[in-house]
Parts: structure tokens; C-alpha cells; sequence
């Protein structure tokens, strides 16, 4: 991920707070007041009109102290010389940026011209991958996939999208691999390696079987959060289908119908902002 880049400039300071001024441009137009600093985005830090008075820096740790680790600073001037003319200095924020409250700018030949930035530290939000369920009521089969693509494709081509059933979480302590079955036109769905690797073994007895690798992510049946999603996996003996269902409605149909078995929980996927069960 290529970060984003901002330049700020610097006014030449004086000995009244807040010392200096910060502008977004180099003509000076347009003045940032009460300053903060995303520590998703990196920063260059110049002199407006390159003032030589009131040497600028900038630190984590005080007053012409070098900063941490958290405070990657590149370019010119130095903790105890600042900034002046057309001297310039980058900052970029590390992960340990969290434990630190706020930044010290200063002029390094003033100890009295000293203020703080805030810093914000927002977490950089992941898109949301949704699992989706399509139903083909021609062949009675269910589809999972978190492909948009591939959901765009079947949508309306003899296949029902009958929506998103649960996120797909961001810490994932399992893959849920995916089996195509040409010979009777399904998909077969695991979250257990054991099972996906005894699959591909046994090629004598799943010869039919197509590896389609993972796709998507879940939670194991043995590490999950407390309002995580169950997925529970049925079985019919007679066509050889199998359902994945996380609606507790039709899991309740579903066990009334000795056609079905419970296989039980195969594995478990984060809730949505707002869901309702399956009908």
C-alpha cells in the first residue's frame, strides 16, 4: 500500500503561543488551525517564504531530544539546529505510534516558543468481505462464495442470491476450502485441512473431486470469538447435496427432516452489522 503524502509549511514564528503558524500550501492561504497529525499519512514539514528565523523541529520524546522509534524523521536539520530557508524534513509514524500521546515542536534556539500537536490515530478500516448464499431451486443446490464476480455471474442465471449470511473475518484462524463436483454439478465445503488433504489423497474414491482452493476465510471450530456465527454443515443421503446454514429457522427444518443429517458445526464467521435469519 503506497502511503499518502502531505506537505505542510511552517511561518517564521514568534515568541507568542500557540510560536508558529501551519499552512497546507506554500503561498501561506490556507492556515491550518489547531494542527493534528494522521498517523496513517506521512508528513513534510517546510518553511513558508524559506523564513530563516526560528529554527522549526519537531519531536516525540521533548525539547531537542531525539525521538523514538515511533517518530521516523528523514531530511535536513537535526533536534538541536531545526529547520530554516529551504530545509525540509519527512516524518513517518511506526506501529508503536499508539503508545505515544502527542508530538513537541519547538524552535531550537527558543526553549520559551513551544507547543504540542494532537495526534490521530485512527485504525485503517479493511473492506468488508461478505459471504453470500445462492440457491438453484432447478437443481436444488447452494452456492457459497465471496466473489463478487463470480455472484454477479450466477445471479440471475438460474441461480437465487439469497444474500449475505456473515462477514468474513479479518483474523482468521481458518481457510474454508471449496470442492467442484462436475459429475453432479456442486460444491463441497470444508474448514478442516484434515479433510481437504484426505480429498485429494484418495483420488480413487474422489476422482470427480476438482480442488478449488480457499474461498474464503472463517474462524476454526476451535478458535472463535463468543458472538461469532455458526456454520452448520447437513448432509442428504439420498440426492448426495449438503447444506450450510447459519439461520437457527432453517436449521430448525432442517433437523425435523430425517432426509437431513447434522453434521454439525463446520466453521464460524463473524456477524453482520445488521442480519436476519434465513426463510
Amino acid at each position: 500500500m503506497t502511503l499518502q503524502e502531505i506537505d505542510l509549511w511552517v511561518s517564521a514564528g514568534n515568541f507568542e503561543a500557540p510560536y508558529y503558524r501551519f499552512y497546507a500550501d506554500s503561498s501561506g492561504s490556507q492556515e491550518l488551525t489547531n494542527l493534528s497529525l494522521d498517523t496513517n499519512i506521512s508528513y513534510t514539514f517546510r518553511r513558508l517564504n524559506e523564513e530563516t528565523s526560528h529554527p522549526f523541529y519537531i519531536s516525540d520524546t521533548g525539547y531537542k531530544q531525539t525521538s523514538s522509534n515511533a517518530l521516523l524523521i528523514t531530511g535536513q536539520g537535526s533536534p538541536v539546529r531545526g529547520i530554516t530557508g529551504d530545509q525540509s524534513f519527512n516524518i513517518i509514524f511506526d506501529d508503536s505510534i499508539k503508545d505515544v500521546n502527542g508530538l513537541v515542536y519547538y524552535c531550537s534556539s527558543h526553549s520559551s516558543m513551544q507547543g504540542t500537536i494532537n495526534l490521530v490515530q485512527e485504525q485503517e478500516s479493511k473492506p468488508e468481505i461478505s459471504v453470500y448464499r445462492l440457491y438453484n431451486s432447478t437443481q436444488n443446490k447452494h452456492l457459497f462464495s465471496s466473489n463478487q464476480h463470480e455472484i454477479d455471474l450466477l445471479s440471475g442465471s438460474g441461480w437465487k442470491n439469497e444474500g449475505v449470511i456473515y462477514s468474513a473475518p479479518e483474523d482468521a484462524t481458518a481457510d474454508v476450502f471449496r470442492f467442484y463436483i462436475p459429475s453432479e454439478n456442486r460444491h463441497f465445503y470444508t474448514a478442516l485441512k484434515s479433510e481437504r488433504d484426505g480429498i485429494i489423497a484418495k483420488q480413487d474414491v474422489f476422482s470427480d473431486w476438482e480442488y478449488e482452493g480457499a474461498a474464503f476465510s472463517a474462524y476454526s471450530t476451535g478458535d472463535f470469538p463468543s458472538d461469532a456465527i455458526a456454520v452448520v454443515r447437513y448432509f442428504n443421503e439420498e440426492s448426495g447435496n449438503h447444506v450450510y446454514s447459519t439461520s437457527t429457522y432453517e436449521q430448525g427444518l432442517l433437523n425435523s427432516d430425517r432426509n437431513w443429517i447434522n453434521e454439525g458445526i463446520a466453521w464460524y464467521g463473524d456477524p453482520m452489522v445488521a442480519t436476519t435469519d434465513l426463510v
